[in-house]
Order: C-alpha cells, then sequence, then structure tokens
C-alpha cells in the first residue's frame, strides 16, 4: 500500500509538460489489472509521454492514448518529454520534501522512470502500424462514439492543474470522459500543491446532478503528498 506522508508546499511548473509514466506505474496508480482488460478497450487521456498504449499493446490489451501534442513528427516529441523532464526535475529538486520517496528511491531513479517512459512510447509512436492508437485531440472535446471504450484512466492533468484550469474546464472534461468510457479513473484529486481544489465538492455535486456517481478509492501509490487516491467515475443514465 501507499506510504501516508504529510504534505509541504507545491511543485512549481511554468507550463502543461508532455510527460510519462510506464505501465507498472499505471498499475499501481490506478490499480489497473492489465490482465482483466486483454481484449478490451482502455483510453489514455491526456497519455503524454507515457508508455502505457505501448506496453499494454503488447499485453492484448486495446489501448489507445490522446494528447494534444500527437501528430507531431517523433522527434519533436522527444525534444518536448526531454526538456519537460529537465524542466519537472528541476523543480523536484527544489521542493524533495513533497514527496514520498519510496517507490523512487531517488531523484535519479525518478529520472530514469520517466526516460525509460519516453523512450518506449517514442519507439512504439514512430511505428506506422501505431498511427492509429495515438490520437490527436484534447479535452473537453473527444473525437470518439459515446461508449466507446472500457476504461478511461487520467493521470497528472485534471486536478494538477487546478490553478489553471478552472471548475468549468473540469466539470466539461470529466462529463467527456464518462461520456466515452464506462468507467473512469482520474489521479491524483491533489493539485501541485496537494490540496484538493476548492471547487471539489461543487465538482463532484454537479457530477451528481448529471447523473455521473464517484467515489474515491485508495491508490497503491502516493508519490506526492496527499495524492493516494483516485476519483472513479460511472454514469447511472
Amino acid at each position: 500500500m501507499a506510504e501516508t506522508c504529510i504534505k509541504e508546499s507545491g511543485l512549481s511548473l511554468d507550463r502543461v509538460v508532455f510527460y510519462g509514466r510506464t505501465l507498472r506505474e499505471y498499475q499501481l496508480i490506478f490499480n489497473f489489472d492489465h490482465e482483466a482488460y486483454k481484449g478490451r478497450k482502455v483510453l489514455d487521456c491526456p497519455a503524454g509521454s507515457s508508455s502505457f498504449t505501448a506496453e499494454s499493446v503488447r499485453l492484448g490489451v486495446n489501448a489507445t492514448a490522446v494528447d494534444p501534442m500527437f501528430g507531431k513528427p517523433v522527434a519533436d516529441l522527444l525534444e518536448a518529454g526531454e526538456a519537460d523532464i529537465d524542466h519537472v526535475m528541476e523543480s523536484v529538486m527544489k521542493s524533495q520534501d513533497i514527496f514520498c520517496w519510496s517507490f523512487y528511491p531517488t531523484p535519479q531513479a525518478l529520472r530514469s522512470y520517466r526516460k525509460t517512459a519516453l523512450s518506449r512510447f517514442a519507439h512504439d509512436y514512430s511505428k506506422p502500424e501505431s498511427a492509429e492508437r495515438y490520437v490527436k485531440a484534447s479535452l473537453p472535446n473527444l473525437p470518439f462514439e459515446d461508449k466507446s471504450f472500457d476504461m478511461a484512466l487520467g493521470g497528472h492533468f485534471l486536478f494538477t492543474y487546478s490553478d489553471r484550469l478552472d471548475y468549468d474546464f473540469h466539470l466539461k472534461a470529466l462529463l467527456e470522459l464518462v461520456r466515452v468510457s464506462h468507467e473512469v479513473r482520474v489521479y491524483p484529486v491533489v493539485g501541485r500543491d496537494g490540496r484538493r481544489p476548492l471547487f471539489f465538492e461543487d465538482l463532484l455535486s454537479a457530477l451528481a446532478k448529471a447523473g455521473v456517481k464517484s467515489e474515491l478509492l485508495p491508490s497503491k501509490f502516493e508519490f506526492q503528498k496527499g495524492g493516494g487516491e483516485i476519483l472513479r467515475l460511472t454514469s447511472q443514465l
């Protein structure tokens, strides 16, 4: 289980980063069992440079990744990914006390995971036969039919950037994820300061009025202190 930690200050980023995680991290973060989803459709949105799709497809999961950066040449995405790893790591090194150093024992190990995810993503993205599973799009408007996916995973975007993305954006984005998927899991449910946004309860109330059931589940993963929960959404309509 995730280590419980006391939150301190926040992580400072000057932009939404093109940043990614590996399948192993997704399995822990989202309590995701790839064996249970073999042959089923899973959406990673926004995916950034995560290797979840590349690794999941090899294990029999019908995975699709969505990000507004997709469609660019792989060299451009590698350049953006490397720059954003450096940008995040610079901030991490200045604020190490806001993280739980259990899964990643050192900042160097954290950087290694990020570079591994970027490399695996880029290798798959560059294959012509992989083009259909990397879709250029952005929340809150996705180019999919209703209930196209069995599961949608949203990591480190919603709530993480709640200082930039307001209540209205979050509501529209979550409703869109629920529209295209039977189940949605979002992680974390706190901003970079380790706290839920002030609009969090109002957001859940609005989702309930729209026929969406929400529940908070413990994650098996906690890196940012205070960020050890998943928001699970399902439509009741």
